[in-house]
């Protein structure tokens, strides 16, 4: 082997975990950052109705957004209807390390639709109702200032766009007990971007540094289970259970301006690349209590297993040798929820709805990152509701308030400092009744 060659592997051998163990970031942490963060990977409730009760969206819910929230409830409702219902989420970060530079993430504005559609079946209109949505439940956004200080240490983008179409099936059993199953059939799809220093492989400052891309895409299915028992008059118990869902990602790996030194060590500037993802078990329950004819109140919680995240596999075929590791710990924890939310009635056609609701973050501090940065946090929603004729428009606002998140050096090595967030939720509904 050439002196040359042997220098150049000896310098890969060398370099290339520091090198790579940036994209490794990218890949296993990059992947996961929701445009509104929080709770790991996990998106906000979906649809305005479920916005505006965040705290309590489980015993109650008067639209066919009980698709996704309790399919059990779809028995209560008396009219057909079909709902289209965007939310618009505004998210920044701002990330300070303890050498003193800042970093702020970029395009804090993103778009999550959703659809929703729920009908009485056949002549046992009021016993069975049947629904469908289409959502959006997990997902990311992250992209960060390419020429910052974080060019080489991690992803400058990532997007994970998480698709779910989820058939439902209720059943009325008793006057005082409901139950529903949805399936969730899941289309998922990767892909992020960041910059690989070539000059440091070749020795050659004039090396152009490349683009190491990847993107991929997959399925997977899941099931959801509703219950709802009227346990008294005005009293109402709920049991809404999502399950895990695995997905198996496969595409493609590139990296650009690739120098003649790196294909003669085997490597390639086109790989597959393979990963798995493990989505959480959800149990959510609530307590409703129907205060009068015009007024509910509802208390729930959530325990979501997001230790089912707690390492991914890498595959990038020949590339391969460049990973620092082909399995990278990512420890996620179990976390809960805990709210309260309710609605009033307060004029002919017109609702009032809102709540609080607490989230535990699943991330731990040796794991977290600027592309994946999190933090406890407290959301209180707000959002009404106003129906003429067949029509019926909702518009629904959270604010979430991020504990400031302080990571010491002791803790994590890598990406020590301060992470303060400003993240605030948007989503309105357009229904038409038949």
């Amino acid at each position: 082997m050439a002196p040359s060659i042997v220098s150049s592997l000896l310098i890969v051998r060398a370099f290339a975990p520091r090198v790579l163990s940036g994209v490794t970031t990218l890949i296993c942490s990059g992947a996961f950052w929701f445009a509104a963060l929080g709770e790991g990977f996990r998106n906000p409730p979906s649809g305005s109705f479920g916005l505006g009760r965040a705290g309590g969206r489980f015993a109650h819910v008067d639209d066919a957004s009980a698709v996704i929230h309790n399919p059990a409830n779809l028995t209560d409702l008396t009219e057909s209807e079909v709902q289209f219902t965007p939310s618009i989420i505004h998210a920044s970060v701002d990330y300070s390390n303890a050498a003193g530079g800042l970093e702020t993430s970029r395009n804090p504005w993103k778009f999550l639709p959703n659809f929703f559609a729920a009908m009485p079946v056949g002549k046992t209109a009021g016993r069975w109702a049947f629904g469908v949505g289409l959502t959006t439940p997990y997902g990311l956004s992250s992209e960060w200032n390419p020429d910052g200080g974080l060019r080489y240490a991690t992803a400058h983008y990532a997007e994970l766009i998480t698709l779910s179409a989820s058939p439902a099936l209720a059943y009325k059993v008793t006057d005082t007990l409901r139950v529903g199953v949805a399936a969730n059939l899941y289309w998922s799809q990767v892909q992020f971007r960041q910059f690989y220093p070539w000059a440091l492989l070749t020795q050659n400052p004039a090396q152009p540094e490349g683009m190491a891309a990847l993107k991929g895409d997959g399925t997977g299915l899941g099931a959801t289970l509703g219950i709802s028992w009227d346990i008294a008059k005005g009293h109402r118990l709920a049991l809404s259970y999502r399950s895990m869902a695995d997905i198996d990602y496969s595409g493609d790996f590139h990296v650009s301006n690739f120098p003649a030194v790196a294909g003669a060590l085997g490597f390639s500037d086109h790989s597959t690349f393979q990963t798995e993802i493990g989505f959480p078990n959800i149990l959510g329950v609530g307590y409703g209590i129907r205060l009068s004819d015009r007024a509910r109140l509802e208390f729930s919680g959530e325990w979501v297993e997001f230790s089912r995240f707690d390492s991914l596999p890498l595959d990038i075929a020949a590339n391969n040798p460049l990973l620092p590791s082909r399995v990278v710990a990512e420890e996620w924890r179990n976390t809960f929820t805990a709210g309260l939310a309710g609605d009033w009635a307060f004029a002919h056609g017109w609702s009032w709805r809102g709540g609080y609701q607490y989230y535990q973050t699943p991330v731990p501090d040796r794991t977290l990152t600027p592309v994946i940065p999190d933090s406890n946090q407290h959301v209180l929603t707000t959002g009404v509701s106003y129906r003429f004729g067949k029509h019926r428009l909702d518009l629904s606002y959270g604010k979430v308030f991020y504990l400031t998140h302080d990571v010491s050096p002791q803790d994590n090595p890598a990406f020590p400092g301060r992470y303060e967030f400003d993240v605030h939720l948007f989503s309105a509904a357009y229904s038409f009744l038949f």
